[in-house]
């Protein structure tokens, strides 16, 4: 069973900053690029980007930046940029977003996790990511960013008390960006925070987003002999909450001349079965009005239910609804085999040496049928989303889903609730 604990946060001290921190928030490291990083860091001087995204260069990992982000922890500390609260507590945040045009509200109670027992995987991880992870804990013992995670309430119990904090009085700290809102409040309460660990412990609770950081944490641990650093900062959400919005990852690839994707669709073919096509080409001035009605059509086509997966294969010669009986983990692990090994093949087969095909990892359908339309991408497949109750019913069976299955929107922010680890 999961063990959820209050925590003494460090926040941005509005006094310093200004009432609202959106300026000084940003996405977590793993959905920042380099370009995205450099805009949030000349947003504001203070913004959180400097102390949680470490970019490696192309010959490695850096050490002056870990050390630099350290560095700048322990300025802000001092300088009183960052202060801690008065005391542990247990805090609910609530974050508004849209998506396609629908506005959602995703409820989260956030504090510590206790990472010895009841704390689930759903997905692999890669070892860049935990080495990177792992540099910035050594130099810094911060965690600007939460892991978000899943527990169950199927009483309701927790949204009920969840409402009454947030019933009783306005928000303690608020953050507001393009299309997003974010609101935290202190659970100050000691019966009502002693009933929501309660709850939460009864089961366990899935990672959805931040493996590295919880695998990164516990190495932490083993090397410091600290049992302290056995734990996570992490936002914890409902399976049931309606703010929860589980993306699929799509596949999108680039990189094959004209007309030789081909030999890549026969193969996934031939591995799948076909149960409709439309041999129609895009053509390259569909516009995204035309890509939207088609993405529309073809999201009623994909689905995964009752042991089946259907999905969708789609190029400038046309597109294929395809089937797989049995999960859709299992299908995406057989799906990213055939595109590894044809892009093998494919790069032998080219006359300039080191050629080869570039997979990306996606998430906005319109955005890429409109990329075939145009030719700046050759194929793209679309699976299906996987429902958050799945999720941790798998993970509760001990399965681990491939990488790149899911997406989890928005991420948890980083910089607006955090933990000194040595706290």
């Amino acid at each position: 069973m999961a063990k959820l604990m209050p925590f003494t946060a460090v926040y941005y001290y509005p006094g310093k900053v200004g009432a609202d921190l959106g300026a000084v928030i940003a996405p977590p490291y793993d959905v920042v690029d380099a370009e995205e990083g450099r805009r949030l860091a000349e947003r504001h001087p203070w913004n959180v980007v400097r102390l949680e995204l470490t970019i490696p260069p192309p010959g490695g990992q850096d050490p002056a930046l870990y050390e630099n982000a350290a560095r700048l922890w322990r300025t802000w500390r001092r300088e009183g940029v960052l202060v801690a609260d008065s005391g542990p507590s247990l805090y609910l945040c609530e974050h508004e977003f849209e998506w396609q045009g629908r506005r959602y509200t995703r409820t989260a109670v956030v504090g510590l996790l206790d990472l010895n027992e009841g704390v689930l995987p759903h997905e692999e991880t890669m070892a860049h990511a935990r080495e990177d992870r792992m540099n910035l804990l050594r130099a810094s013992h911060a965690l600007p960013s939460p892991m978000l995670g899943l527990y169950e309430d199927p009483s309701g119990k927790v949204v009920s008390m969840l409402a009454c904090v947030r019933a009783a009085s306005g928000p303690d700290l608020t953050a507001t960006l393009p299309a997003e809102a974010l609101r935290v409040w202190r659970i100050r309460d000691e019966a009502t925070s002693a009933a929501i660990m309660e709850a939460v412990g009864s089961g366990p609770v899935v990672i959805a987003d931040g493996h590295h950081r919880c695998e990164s944490m516990k190495r932490l641990a083993r090397e410091t002999g600290d049992p302290r650093h056995m734990r996570i900062l992490a936002a914890l959400v409902s399976t049931s909450d309606p703010g929860v919005v589980v993306l699929p990852t799509h596949r999108v690839i680039a990189g094959w001349p004209e007309g030789s994707e081909a030999d890549l669709v026969e193969r996934i073919l031939s591995a799948f079965d076909v149960i409709d096509t439309d041999a129609r080409p895009f053509t390259p001035g569909c516009g995204e009005d035309a890509a939207r009605r088609l993405w529309t059509w073809l999201c009623s086509r994909i689905s995964c239910s009752g042991g089946k997966t259907s999905f969708a294969v789609v190029t400038r010669a046309g597109l294929w609804i395809l089937a797989y009986d049995g999960d859709t983990p299992e299908m995406l692990r057989r799906l990213d085999l055939e595109i590894a090994e044809e892009a093998v093949l494919f790069s032998r087969r080219q006359a300039v040496p080191g050629a080869a095909c570039e997979i990306a990892y996606t998430h906005n359908g319109p955005a890429e049928l409109a990329a075939i339309a145009s030719g700046r991408i050759q194929v793209a497949v679309f699976p299906p989303a996987i429902p958050a109750s799945e999720i941790l019913k798998k993970a509760r069976e001990g399965y681990l889903f491939p990488r790149k299955t899911t997406y989890f929107l928005p991420k948890a922010p980083a910089g607006l609730l955090m933990w000194d680890l040595d706290d």
